[in-house]
């Protein structure tokens, strides 16, 4: 293995040296139109940069290293007219070619002009992806990136064609920004920062590591030589006729959501031609449409008197009667947030531009109630935990232009992320009710009082040192190579906050080490390196690379799992875990391969394989790190708490796709994408015993190891109609067909909590998001410089779930459907042009027919409207209906959300 590593990282430096992932390519053949020879010498240049190149002696030429985004492309030669061909659009990692031929019949000076259209095909696409630019963004209706995200074919609540979560590869101009702990995204890009977006749901080069099912790259916006500004903002608020399902949804507060952005950039003051910067800020709030009652106080002891009427409450000490809160409603999933980025771009050399340096630095902070949201709080919201989470990026990019056909770019970069899931967020705060308090719930009832006493911490840091280099080797081979390091630190700390007679109804942290107080900091490294070559011949197009991985987890194993504790000789009250060796590093080679072979200029197929590996999430590395049990609330309780594993071997994935992209007019085109993935030691939980003459001999708990598996096959048909008349629409079907031996990692230990426990699956089932069909449309009327008006529908098969009664299963697992889900997303916009600005007004309707999708149901019925527990005898214990009991607003999709604003341009 060592022996490869050298002879990777050996090809990489002696290959030569923008950044992988980040720009495009533009290639093309300039000829005499009369006699059809080349015209060597050709000046071909971009608009407004100093990027260009000049015409070989076969007439071709190539311009490498260029930001996605929309260009005019100017051709010059002695004794020909000049042509400029505008509309030129460039896209991440892909080639767009553009010939031209040259008329000697013109007069001196006169330029001809060709508007260019977005190519309905790209021949050079050897697996699925997408590009969306800045202005379809802006078209859209879409708040968030991952509103972008959620309209791709093959993806479903978030997962890349029947993946798990956590799969994704979120990129930010090419650095990656996974929180590595959860593997979701640490910060969100705002999208008036966005310059283009690209989503890969299909396989990918070997440039990308550490990801299984899909690569979502964003491309921020850099300053120019002119400045330009835009702000932005609307208000809106829910309206809904649901008032039976969502409470208070009829109290309209036109300021219940708002939304300010605000972006600059151009030349900076000082050394105006070589530095430029783009800043941008984000405040948005939303109030949310979940609502509960503050009638209990989280923090003492009810006394029920009258069960409407007269409430009162008694304190700890027993003596003072208080009247209860006023009763008022209150939101369950608000949220805020507010997002800061900068980039400052330094060019050495403004006529060369051989040397760039890119500053770049994000910060973001946000408290969502949501992430918590517990529909047994209803009654007393304030005792529900809250999510605050503050995350901030910063590096520096140089990037180097060594040839015309090669650069490199080295890169550093720090990430850092925070999150905080806590009632309060002192741990000893004295708002604690006593830790037994929310147990005491009458039947059918709310919580009567009581807080929830986890408070978790965790903080994610990521050092990032990364080389890429791009080099054109000849008119067929475009060679790229790269060396990562990444280094994290990981602290984690999760407490159950004791208030009891015990500690004399004092709020107290217990004793660390404990199953009560949890905490570590690990410090894992992961290493990598790639090869790929992109081979562009006039018949046939081949991306084929390798992939180098490297994971050290910095962490010991368990000597004995039968006997995962020891007493701690120096303080003999106290147990500790019984380590054996350190945890091994792993390695993986990653082969892809890719091809696109053109049929006609209308048509290309596409074939494309590849090995995909990803370590588990840190989260199931390290969780437990005492390896200690909670035996005092059951078997239930000792199951919750699995023991993390550091030799946990690196899940994999073998994907295959095959699909056809065909031209069938000037202004339609189709695409049909068959693909499988077979997978491969996913995340699993194994059932252990403790050994006996050991504490707790007997007790069964799980550890985290390899041991699921699933396979994933789907057919994608999508049709395009490219913008003419002011009208363009597009048509995306999927069928899909997800399934597996679990859909959770923890399905061993959830089977064996039950009671009683149930034989967990050995045979492939549906997948928790398993959506066999499911269609997404859209149609834009108008132009956009002048109005528009965007529509978006999407439907979906429902989700499977197990059906049963009285948590009896009554059926296989995931054998019955939910509802077909159907949402329809509207946006209307009007620009009214000024001498140096532009004026937009625009409206943006969410789920524009208020449906109630029902996203969750219950098992009985199958649906999420009633239950058959709701006719089981017994009186409501609480001030509480049954009604209202059974009423889970939380199960629907959000209700109709009406925006309403304006966005000023100023150029």
């Amino acid at each position: 293995m060592k022996s490869i590593v050298k002879i990777i990282v050996l090809s990489i430096v002696m290959s030569g040296a923008t950044y992988a992932g980040t720009t495009g390519k533009i290639v093309g053949m300039v000829i005499d139109e009369e006699t059809g020879q080349p015209l060597i010498g050709a000046n071909i240049i971009l608009k407004g940069t100093s990027m260009g190149a000049a015409a070989d002696i076969t007439g071709r030429y190539m311009i490498l290293n260029v930001p996605p985004g929309r260009y005019i492309l100017i051709v010059r030669m002695i004794g020909y007219a000049t042509v400029e061909y505008e509309n030129l659009r460039v896209s991440i990692d892909l080639t767009t070619s553009v010939d031209f031929s040259l008329t000697t019949r013109a007069v001196v000076g006169e330029v001809v002009t060709v508007i260019g259209k977005t190519p309905l095909i790209r021949l050079d696409l050897t697996s699925s992806s997408v590009s969306i630019s800045a202005e379809q963004i802006e078209a859209l209706p879409v708040d968030n990136f991952t509103d972008i995200i959620a309209l791709q074919a093959g993806i479903v609540e978030g997962h890349f064609r029947g993946g798990r979560a956590g799969e994704v590869l979120y990129l930010v101009d090419g650095i990656p920004v996974n929180d590595v702990f959860s593997g979701d995204f640490a910060f969100q890009v705002e999208n008036n920062a966005i310059q283009e977006m690209e989503i890969i749901s299909g396989t990918f080069n070997a440039e990308y590591g550490q990801v299984q099912s899909g690569v979502v790259n964003v491309l921020t916006k850099e300053g120019g030589q002119e400045y330009s500004a835009q702000f932005s903002t609307y208000f809106g608020d829910y309206i809904s006729g649901n008032d039976n399902i969502f409470q208070n949804i009829d109290d309209l507060s036109p300021t219940a959501i708002n939304d300010l952005k605000v972006s600059l950039s151009g030349p900076f003051p000082i050394l105006s031609k070589n530095l430029t910067f783009f800043v941008s800020g984000r405040q948005n709030r939303n109030e949310g449409y979940l609502y509960g009652k503050t009638i209990y106080n989280p923090s003492v002891i009810t006394s029920i008197t009258d069960t409407l009427a007269t409430v009162e409450i008694i304190d700890l000490s027993g003596q003072n009667v208080i009247k209860l809160s006023d009763w008022q409603y209150q939101s369950m999933n608000s949220s805020e947030r507010n997002s800061y980025q900068g980039k400052l771009t330094y060019v050495f050399n403004p006529e060369t531009k051989k040397d760039k340096l890119n500053f770049d630095a994000s910060w973001q902070e946000e408290e969502n109630l949501g992430a918590n949201y517990n529909h047994l709080f209803r009654y007393s919201p304030d005792g529900m935990r809250k999510r605050n989470k503050t995350s901030w990026t910063g590096g520096i990019r140089w990037s180097r232009i060594v040839s015309p056909n090669t650069y490199f770019t080295l890169n550093f970069h720090h990430l850092q992320n925070r999150l905080r899931d806590a009632t309060f967020e002192d741990p000893l705060d004295p708002l604690y009710a006593s830790d037994d308090r929310l147990r005491q719930r009458g039947n059918f009832s709310f919580y009567t009082g009581g807080t929830d006493m986890r408070h978790r911490q965790r903080e994610t840091r990521t050092t990032l040192a990364k080389f890429d280099f791009t080099s054109q080797i000849n008119s067929e081979h475009q060679l790229r190579g790269g060396i990562e390091g990444k280094f994290h630190r990981l602290w984690f700390h999760e407490i159950s906050v004791r208030k009891n007679a015990g500690t004399a109804f004092q709020s107290q942290i217990p004793i660390e080490g404990t199953a009560f107080n949890q905490e570590y900091i690990h410090k894992p490294k992961e290493y990598s390196a790639y090869i790929q070559d992109k081979i562009e011949l006039e018949f046939l197009i081949v991306n084929a690379g390798i992939r180098l991985d490297v994971f050290n987890p910095a962490d010991s194993v368990l000597q004995d799992f039968s006997r995962p504790q020891k007493i701690d000789i120096n303080n003999p009250t106290k147990s500790i875990p019984r380590f054996g060796d350190a945890a091994n590093s792993t390695y993986q080679l990653s082969p892809r391969f890719g091809i696109a072979y053109p049929i006609t200029d209308r048509g290309v197929i596409h074939v494309s394989y590849g090995h995909f590996f990803q370590t588990p999430l840190y989260e199931f590395l390290y969780t437990n790190p005492s390896f200690s049990l909670n035996t005092s609330e059951g078997r239930a309780s000792v199951f919750s708490a699995p023991f993390g594993n550091a030799n946990l071997k690196p899940q994999k994935t073998v994907s295959y796709e095959i699909g056809l992209q065909q031209q069938v007019s000037e202004e339609i085109a189709i695409d049909v994408t068959g693909y499988y993935k077979d997978i491969r030691n996913l995340l699993g939980t194994k059932i252990e015993t403790i050994a006996t003459g050991e504490t707790h001999s007997g007790t069964k708990y799980g550890r985290y190891i390899n041991r699921d598996y699933g396979n994933v096959k789907g057919l994608i048909f999508s049709i395009e109609k490219r913008r003419s008349n002011n009208f363009s629409a597009t048509l995306d079907y999927t069928l899909q067909i997800a399934a597996g031996n679990a859909s959770d990692p923890k399905s061993v230990l959830i089977d064996n909590a039950a009671d009683p426990p149930v034989q967990s699956e050995k045979q492939l089932v549906p997948l928790d998001w398993d959506r066999t069909h499911s269609i997404t449309s859209s149609v834009a009327l108008g132009s956009p410089k002048a109005q528009m008006i965007s529509l978006i529908g999407k439907m979906g098969t429902g989700l499977p779930y197990t059906p049963a009664v009285q948590d009896q299963r009554t059926g296989l697992e995931n054998s019955e459907r939910r509802p077909v889900t159907l949402t329809f997303d509207l946006s209307a916009r009007k620009i009214f042009s000024f001498h140096d600005y532009n004026l937009t007004a625009f409206i943006r309707v969410f789920n524009l027919f208020d449906r109630l999708n029902e996203r969750e149901v219950y098992k009985d019925t199958g649906r999420a409207t009633y239950s058959l527990a709701q006719n089981l005898p017994g009186l409501v214990q609480g001030l509480n209906s049954k009604e209202e009991y059974f009423l889970r607003s939380d199960w629907y999709s959000s209700p109709r959300e009406v925006n309403i604003g304006i966005t000023i341009d100023i150029k």
